[in-house]
């Protein structure tokens, strides 16, 4: 089972050809899920690994590759009046994979974002998918992290491996 994260209203208003900007649309990814997992915890570990699913990965570029909520509005900066607010439509979808472990697709600099790859390698390899799509216009109190976002891709499974990347321990 896998689960990617994306903002359907960022993917209607951003160029696909424009990777900088599409690969906002694509906010988290977690594969290898085993079978027998029936839920995902509410309040989950970040972390590339997260303990409470033996064997799952997750990516995102925020909040140390865990998952974070929907919040289509950054918080307001001292002293300035916050933009009006952004009713964004999120979709989460759960694919059936043919495999119970995926293979990690090697990411191009400047290219489709990992979760965005991801979801592509999921959707042409899936043997079933389930789609949930919800709206917020939540305000962040806060962001949590390093913002713009500086996460580190997974390692390939095949080839080169770029120095740094995240590899399963």
């Amino acid at each position: 089972m896998r689960r990617p994260r994306t903002d359907l209203t960022i993917l209607a208003t951003r160029d696909p050809l424009d990777n900088t900007l599409y690969n906002q649309g694509y906010h988290y990814v977690i594969w290898d899920i085993p079978p027998a997992t029936l839920g995902i915890p509410a309040a989950m570990s970040s972390g590339f690994e997260p303990s409470e699913i033996p064997g799952a990965k997750q990516w995102a570029p925020f909040n140390d590759y865990g998952f974070m909520g929907p919040c289509p509005n950054m918080p307001p900066t001292d002293g300035v009046e916050p933009p009006p607010l952004n009713n964004d439509t999120y979709s989460f979808t759960v694919y059936a994979m043919p495999l119970a472990t995926l293979p990690i697709p090697a990411i191009a600099a400047d290219g489709p974002s990992f979760p965005r790859v991801m979801d592509d390698y999921l959707k042409d390899t899936a043997l079933a998918a389930a789609e949930y799509r919800g709206t917020s216009d939540a305000q962040a109190s806060s962001i949590e992290g390093v913002f713009p976002p500086t996460a580190v891709n997974p390692c390939p499974s095949e080839g080169e491996h770029p120095e740094g990347c995240l590899s399963s321990e």
